[in-house]
């Protein structure tokens, strides 16, 4: 229980369904392959890392795809797959699931840690820093630049995060969570704000900053 329980949030990889807004630029079928390289270089890029996997524990929370097409997708990866528990997001809106998410990695561990893939420059010691700052308060939040937020860190379940009036996927998604937050007077720690990737000016940007590898297509090609 002195563990930190961290979730990732994943859709299957499917044609039409993932990255869709990044569909002008890439096409459907390359915002899949794209999705597809976000969530395993993201799995790898945690598991490898010692003193993370030393304090924590990995879940991916999977929304579509058999449990068939989950497996050969993620042998496609380098990380050790035993040290990954893989478990379906219930239905509802994002808040909903994020709740029951949360929830249930606060019975594994002492905090819950919840990270989308999107979170291109995202570090495991970052996400160990953020477990540790939200000590100084219930919860603790990695901030996105385009106004929303790429993780968020709990000692315990506050509801008012979750709810269903939140409007989930706008820029106004932090500034919301934060003055719901001081209204119930949680004094929430924010630290500094990463990018990610949902817009074509996303993509041009990481591939020009060289947080999305040139030859990212090929890495995990079947």
């Amino acid at each position: 229980m002195d563990r930190i329980c961290v979730g990732i949030f994943a859709k299957f990889p499917e044609a039409g369904r993932v990255k869709t807004r990044l569909a002008p630029l890439l096409g459907f079928e390359d915002c899949a392959r794209l999705a597809e390289f976000l969530l395993l270089s993201t799995l790898d890029r945690l598991s490898a890392d010692a003193p993370f996997t030393a304090h924590a524990d990995l879940i991916l929370w999977t929304d579509g795809g058999s449990e068939q097409a989950w497996k050969a997708l993620l042998r496609r990866s380098k990380f050790n797959h035993e040290c990954v528990q893989r478990m379906p997001q219930i239905q509802g809106h994002l808040g909903m699931r994020m709740h029951h998410a949360t929830q249930q990695q606060l019975s594994l561990g002492v905090c819950s840690v919840l990270i989308g893939p999107d979170a291109i420059a995202l570090q495991a010691s970052e996400i160990l820093h953020l477990a540790d700052a939200s000590l100084q308060s219930r919860v603790a939040f990695i901030p996105a630049e385009d106004g929303g937020y790429v993780a968020v860190a709990c000692r315990d379940l506050i509801p008012t995060l979750f709810s269903e009036d939140i409007p989930w996927g706008t820029s106004t998604v932090a500034k919301i969570t934060q003055r719901r937050l001081l209204l119930e007077r949680v004094q929430a720690v924010w630290l500094s704000k990463q990018p990610d990737l949902d817009e074509p000016e996303d993509y041009k940007r990481a591939m020009d900053e060289g947080l999305l590898p040139q030859h990212w297509k090929e890495m995990y090609a079947p």
